[in-house]
């Protein structure tokens, strides 16, 4: 635990970041719809969608992913909150789809009787973000949206400091249901998990240069899998990288990523074949791009 928060200071170590009392900027706000109904779009097979009296919007879902969606227009490299504030019955889910895909929250069971706020953080790099409110379950949602806002974070100011090579073992960065395993080949142990599975925990550098993450991981799926390493920040996948040989241990890289995406940490996540597992035996992370497997191997 020691090392690990030796670890995590030095990484922070170049955050310049300028703390202010700044306050998130509005992109959009609004609790009263009566005006811009139209520009909320039926998101598949819906069966109603009507202002109410009080200016939120009603919904009758109709079914799974029946409800609304709605497309803003965004400044690019900014990290933006999302929040829906519904009643309603039924289970219901907001994603947003920008430059890097689909974030998607929890499915949220509604309340007739209170209000319940879902929310997604996403980092966009591009000028659009798309919304989406929907029913997570088969039996119809009848849900209302009693209002709903974007606004961007305020900026970080990084330094461009350079991250050499720091090496980290899985097994000091267990996410949060990997599975700490003795593992052959291994440099100790290793942190193991099944698809879905968060196995890591990878602290983000805080420098405005951008940076890499190699993993030597192993997979124990068939051939024929198709078998990926996801890091996310909160809900969005920001890397996605193949692991194309099976059965024995290799390194592969994320990146470039950039701080202001990431956050402080990044969720290393396995896709593979069910049944099958992924394992990882260590992390290095580096500013350089082109880090050889001799030197990741040697531990530079």
């Amino acid at each position: 635990m020691f090392m690990k928060s030796v670890i995590i200071s030095f990484l922070l170590l170049p955050l310049c970041v300028i703390l202010s009392a700044a306050e998130n900027e509005i992109v959009y706000q609004s609790g009263n719809f009566k005006d811009e109904i139209q520009n909320w779009r039926d998101y598949h097979k819906i069966i109603k969608k009507e202002v109410a009296e009080d200016g939120s919007i009603n919904i009758n879902s109709g079914g799974h992913l029946g409800g609304i969606s709605r497309c803003f227009n965004v400044k690019p490299e900014r990290l933006y909150d999302v929040k829906a504030s519904l009643t309603g019955t039924g289970k219901v889910q907001l994603a947003v789809n920008g430059s890097s895909g689909f974030a998607y929250s929890a499915p949220t069971e509604l309340s007739q009787d209170r209000t319940t706020e879902i929310s997604i953080s996403y980092y966009e790099e591009k000028q659009s973000l798309s919304i989406y409110l929907f029913s997570a379950e088969k039996i119809p949602s009848v849900f209302s949206l009693k209002s709903f806002s974007i606004s961007a974070e305020p900026e970080l100011s990084l330094a461009a400091e350079k991250v050499d090579f720091y090496s980290i073992e899985a097994e000091d960065f267990p996410g949060s249901n990997g599975k700490i395993v003795a593992c052959e080949g291994s440099s100790g142990k290793a942190v193991s998990g099944g698809k879905w599975y968060r196995l890591m925990e990878i602290p983000a550098p805080q420098t405005a240069l951008p940076f890499y993450v190699y993993l030597k991981v192993s997979s124990n799926s068939s051939a024929a899998s198709k078998d990926f390493i996801k890091l996310y920040r909160d809900a969005q996948v920001l890397a996605q990288v193949p692991i194309d040989i099976k059965n024995e241990w290799q390194w592969i890289k994320a990146g470039p990523l950039k701080a202001a995406a990431a956050g402080l940490k990044l969720n290393v996540t396995a896709t593979c074949e069910k049944g099958y597992e992924i394992s990882i035996d260590k992390a290095v992370i580096s500013t350089n791009a082109d880090i050889s497997e001799n030197e990741l191997n040697k531990g530079k």
